[in-house]
């Protein structure tokens, strides 16, 4: 990798780390971080400020992921137009948008920042994953399996359509990058607890149905501790309990 090439690189990170989602939910007094799923991608949005603005951050998403993958195709090929400095830059906007240094390197899921990256570099295999995400949230209405079988769809696609290795392989990677971010989510499908998307939002923060799915690991982890400690008052309490009933007793007997 050369000097520009490092340049584009860096520069498409800290474009896709830009939190549009926490930035716009702030400007309508919603924290999406503590409203809805904790999400900070568009669906959140939908779900905790509106529709307008969940697209208003869609947009962007989707934009942060398309600039930096077309410019460097562009620009950093000396034979036209080259697919793969478009993903090698476009997958570092993804990560960017999941790891971002101004969310303490969290972030959102990567997917519509990945299919800025898609449209721009294979727009037909973008068009592939637009219809798979279509067709499976119509048909299910579950948003995070819609968009894992979306972003898995892509290398098989590109190996179909005959694209060349390094293109699979970094689609290959984008789609492991997409699952991981989403084991939380998986994990829910596979217990039959993840919600289904709504199209009605509830703005202002409000919490909906998703509100359930909020720091899910970490709510497990405190439903067990919650669990002990509420055992653990049950067993003082009918220690506590049981002088009371003894003495009311007493009291009948005299």
């Amino acid at each position: 990798m050369n000097l520009e090439t490092a340049l584009f690189c860096s520069g498409a990170y800290l474009v896709g780390s830009l939190p549009v989602g926490v930035w716009t939910g702030r400007a309508y007094g919603v924290d999406v971080r503590s409203a809805g799923s904790g999400n900070v991608g568009a669906t959140n949005v939908w779900r905790t400020v509106g529709p307008l603005q969940a697209l208003f951050v869609l947009l962007l998403d989707v934009a942060k992921g398309y600039a930096p993958a077309a410019l460097a195709g562009w620009l950093l090929s000396a034979e036209g137009f080259s697919p793969v400095y478009a993903l090698a830059a476009g997958g570092f906007a993804v990560l960017g948008h999941t790891a971002s240094p101004f969310l303490r390197f969290r972030g959102g899921k990567g997917v519509a920042t990945g299919l800025g990256v898609l449209v721009a570099a294979t727009p037909e295999v973008a068009a592939v994953a637009l219809m798979v995400w279509a067709a499976l949230l119509l048909a299910l209405r579950y948003m995070s399996f819609s968009s894992v079988c979306a972003a898995a769809s892509a290398p098989v696609t590109a190996a179909l359509l005959g694209k060349s290795p390094p293109v699979v392989y970094i689609y290959i990677g984008l789609a492991m990058l997409v699952v991981v971010n989403h084991r939380s989510n998986i994990r829910r499908l596979l217990r039959g607890e993840e919600s289904k998307f709504s199209f009605k939002s509830t703005p202002k923060g409000g919490r909906n149905s998703d509100a359930g799915n909020l720091c899910s690991d970490e709510r497990e982890n405190g439903d067990s501790e919650g669990g002990a400690r509420m055992q653990g008052g049950d067993h003082h309490a009918s220690e506590s309990e049981t002088p009371r009933l003894s003495g009311k007793g007493k009291g009948r007997r005299t």
